[in-house]
């Protein structure tokens, strides 16, 4: 299995930034706990990643935490 993987980069001619996250055996172990329904498995990918992304830019040592509310 290959491991989580979190790189930002920078291509300076064009201005551009950006961060390629990979989670891997996180969302391996994630899937693990219970069997989520097709669009909960992309909506739990999606939150995943931005909490990622989210915690990588924040000067804060601690855990971040993310709560999502819906209709269902």
């Amino acid at each position: 299995m290959q491991q989580d993987f979190n790189q930002r980069f920078l291509i300076e001619e064009y201005g551009i930034r950006g961060q390629i996250v990979r989670l891997n055996q996180t969302w391996t172990r994630l899937l693990s706990c219970d069997h989520y329904p097709e669009r909960l498995q992309q909506i739990l990918a999606q939150a995943s990643v931005a909490s990622n992304l989210l915690a990588s830019i924040l000067k804060y040592e601690g855990k971040l935490t993310l709560q999502i509310s819906g209709k269902g």
